[in-house]
């Protein structure tokens, strides 16, 4: 059997709900790219994916933010098995690596 890799990176656009990461970069013009750092999509800061599709909603600390598909696509997260959120994104990470 395959081990599950500890993290990997996605556009939010093609994550799914429950999934948990840190923002690994925003690749947008100037003016969107200053309004997602005011909003908190700053590399490193933790994320969780609340609702996957279009809109997406997506947990920043204790903020929930609702994100357009051609928004969302602009975020890579890198996807990290947190011991705390393991047992929920194990599974889909495995699907996704196509490890299960």
């Amino acid at each position: 059997m395959s081990e599950v890799p500890e993290s990997f990176e996605s556009p939010l656009s093609e994550c799914q709900t429950g999934e948990e990461g840190v923002v690994a970069s925003v690749d947008a013009d100037t003016g969107l790219a200053v309004r997602m750092r005011e909003l908190g999509l700053v590399p490193g800061a933790r994320i969780r994916v609340a609702r996957a599709g279009s809109p997406l909603i997506v947990e920043v600390g204790n903020t929930r933010l609702c994100l357009r598909g051609e928004e969302a696509s602009r975020v890579l997260m890198r996807i990290c098995l947190f011991p705390e959120a393991a047992h929920m994104v194990g599974g889909m990470a495995m699907e996704r690596q196509g490890l299960s």
